[in-house]
């Protein structure tokens, strides 16, 4: 199954991602003929991800395990967190733009675990009450489109403003690849379809 995930992110990577979906059949023949290339740089950019994605995963699970069962609040969150970000078929359906993104996040995670075991659960409940609002908005807008079949980029982009606030909130000091605060959430959430 990760084999062939992995093949469908390198083919996505190689002939969409960059370039869009192809219109005609000279566009398709065009890339056809760059196609050895074209997925060799794509397996290129996969396999330098894929170690540090995997080693950041690692370390962010075990900071989990040893959390304190005194952390509910904390733990509960870091799993749905976890289980959000490891969803069935992650590597082909989240963007590889976010993808990449992953190693940062895991290491925010890995450092809040770090900080709420010398102090801080206080702050880190009120950062979680920040978070939670918003991703209990993009849960039920998420369901609803589903429901509906209907695909919305804006909800998207959400998801992963979302995962950047939970960076600036828990791990500052890792940054964030866009200026990101409660308010442009809001801002954002205005130009998702209504349910």
């Amino acid at each position: 199954l990760l084999r062939y995930e992995l093949s469908i992110l390198i083919a996505v990577l190689a002939f969409v991602d960059k370039r869009g979906v192809t219109r005609s059949q000279v566009e398709f023949d065009a890339r056809a003929q760059n196609a050895v290339e074209s997925i060799a740089v794509a397996t290129q950019e996969v396999a330098l991800l894929l170690p540090r994605l995997f080693a950041a995963y690692h370390r962010a699970r075990l900071s989990l395990e040893e959390l304190p069962s005194s952390r509910q609040t904390a733990r509960a969150d870091l799993s749905e967190q976890f289980r959000a970000l490891f969803e069935p078929r992650f590597l082909v359906d989240v963007p590889w733009s976010w993808l990449q993104q992953y190693p940062r996040f895991l290491e925010a995670i890995s450092y809040r675990v770090e900080k709420l075991g010398s102090g801080g659960p206080a702050r880190d409940k009120d950062a979680v009450d920040q978070v939670s609002t918003f991703w209990s908005r993009y849960l039920q807008q998420q369901s609803e489109d589903e429901r509906r079949s209907r695909f919305d980029p804006e909800l998207v982009e959400f998801r992963w403003m979302i995962e950047e606030l939970r960076v600036s909130l828990f791990a500052q000091h890792l940054g964030t690849s866009m200026k990101i605060s409660p308010q442009r959430l809001d801002k954002q959430w205005q130009r998702i379809q209504p349910a």
